[in-house]
């Protein structure tokens, strides 16, 4: 992307909508995309870095079997991850959702150049390893789906709401696992959508 693209993304945004985007383990550097995410709501990806799983996959070790992490209920009704869980279990039907050709998710901290709140949607599970093009490992419990979320006062005093989800896998979203009943994923989409609305 450009920075006259990632510009008026950052308008759009300005003007509480919402934006999702979608990465994997071949997703090349997005060096004006990455530094939007980053600097503005505070997620990025690791280019290249793939994670696998033997214990917690669907069919083949990078099809990975995502989960929902635990989050605090005492924050419940203001986390927009847990009313997308909330709402995705509602649904009824199979919750296996399915993550392949995943990339590893970051979360930035320590920035204060404007308020936002990033939450874990969905992570792997503890028994998962990601490995970089330079070899670079990591195990353990990691984001798959990463929230930001910013708020302001519209008319009459109103708080609005703008979010941008990073996913770590393009398939995720793919018509296969959207229309099939098999995968939680179609539930986890309408339940961000409901969200964003």
């Amino acid at each position: 992307l450009t920075t006259v693209e990632t510009d008026k993304i950052t308008k759009y945004l300005a003007a509480r909508n919402s934006y999702m985007v979608f990465v994997d383990s071949q997703t090349t550097a997005l060096p004006n995309l990455q530094s939007m995410l980053s600097d503005n709501w505070g997620i990025d990806y690791k280019p290249f870095s793939r994670i696998t799983d033997e214990t917690h996959s669907l069919g083949s070790i990078s099809t990975l079997n995502a989960k929902y992490p635990a989050l605090s209920t005492e924050s419940a009704d203001s986390s927009a991850a847990y009313q997308i869980h909330k709402t995705a279990s509602s649904m009824g039907g199979n919750i296996a959702t399915a993550m392949p050709e995943s990339v590893e998710l970051m979360i930035r901290d320590g920035l204060t150049k404007d308020s936002f709140f990033v939450e874990t949607v969905l992570s792997t599970h503890d028994t998962a390893v990601s490995k970089s093009a330079d070899s670079e490992e990591n195990k353990g419990e990691m984001p798959l789906m990463l929230l930001s979320t910013k708020y302001g006062y519209g008319e009459n005093n109103a708080t609005e709401f703008s979010y941008v989800a990073l996913v770590g896998s393009t398939e995720f979203a793919d018509t296969e696992r959207l229309i099939s009943e098999t995968y939680g994923n179609k539930r986890i989409i309408l339940s961000a959508a409901r969200v964003f609305g």
